[in-house]
């Protein structure tokens, strides 16, 4: 709050003028920060020094004001971190459970982590663990047995080899490939050709549903393929339709092939579809992280 150096009325940052006396403030020369010289009494307008309890003209306490400078001057020239929490959305945890992320470092896991859920049986011992690296958040696997997966916000582009969740299922993308040609030799005047279908021109994409049987053992399905350039995945009239799955929509999710890398596009803001992260990822206010059977969502004040 720059303060009035003929007056020493408190003023807004954005003032030109004193609201007191009228007087011109120059920032860059005349103005002189309330961090740097003292407190202006909010009852009188008084100028008093920093260490200042009470006010010298009318006496009012300045011990709170006196505390906020103190902080304030610490933090003076620093971008202190903003309050970032984990929210429980659904999982085993307490319902609306609320994580502070104050530490530079964050564990999340089954056992003696910072964030314990005992009672998830998908969570590891030591699942995963959020960084803070200057003021940017990241978070990392810890070779757990299901993995970290985030939540896709609107569309992400994804490596082959990359797990993803939707409703109820578990999908591994093998592999984009083409377009491919028609590689049929080409057979000369006296000869003839064998019957078959042209090779497709379309490019591809190879899914394997992921699953586990009655007994726990993880199991994968046969490999789907399907053409390009996007396939379109949901509950039904879809490329690959699940319409068992209660919590999938008719149409879910398009992957859309782009050489040998893929983009996943979700149909709407409602969608949850989730990918595994293979290497630290930065978190931002609003992501969603599935760990075991928890989600929980970052928030920022």
């Amino acid at each position: 709050m720059p303060i009035c150096p003929k007056c020493r009325t408190g003023n807004h940052p954005k003032d030109q003028f004193c609201q007191g006396c009228g007087n011109h403030l120059d920032p860059g020369q005349d103005g002189i920060e309330l961090v740097d010289t003292g407190i202006v009494c909010p009852g009188c307008d008084t100028f008093n020094e920093p260490n200042q309890k009470e006010c010298t003209k009318c006496g009012q306490f300045l011990g709170g004001l006196t505390e906020i400078l103190t902080a304030m001057s610490g933090q003076a020239g620093s971008n202190p971190p903003s309050s970032t929490k984990l929210v429980l959305i659904r999982g085993h945890g307490e319902p609306d459970s609320v994580f502070l992320l104050q530490d530079a470092s964050t564990t999340i896991g089954r056992q003696a982590s910072t964030i314990t859920i005992q009672r998830d049986p998908y969570l590891s011992p030591l699942h995963a663990v959020i960084e803070r690296k200057e003021n940017n958040l990241f978070i990392q696997d810890q070779g757990s047995l299901n993995g970290t997966f985030i939540r896709i916000r609107q569309s992400i582009d994804l490596e082959p080899q990359t797990e993803i969740i939707l409703g109820g299922r578990r999908i591994l993308l093998v592999g984009a490939g083409g377009a491919a040609f028609d590689s049929r030799i080409k057979v000369k005047t006296d000869q003839a050709r064998i019957y078959g279908s042209p090779v497709t021109k379309h490019s591809y994409l190879a899914l394997r549903e992921l699953y586990t049987d009655k007994y726990g053992k993880a199991m994968a399905g046969s490999v789907i393929l399907r053409t390009g350039p996007v396939i379109s995945i949901g509950g039904r009239n879809c490329d690959v339709s699940f319409p068992s799955d209660p919590a999938i929509s008719a149409r879910y999710l398009e992957l859309h092939i782009q050489g040998t890398k893929i983009k996943a596009v979700t149909s709407s803001e409602n969608a949850k579809v989730f990918y595994r992260i293979k290497k630290p990822t930065p978190l931002h206010d609003g992501d969603e992280v599935l760990i075991g059977e928890e989600l929980l969502r970052l928030e920022s004040d």
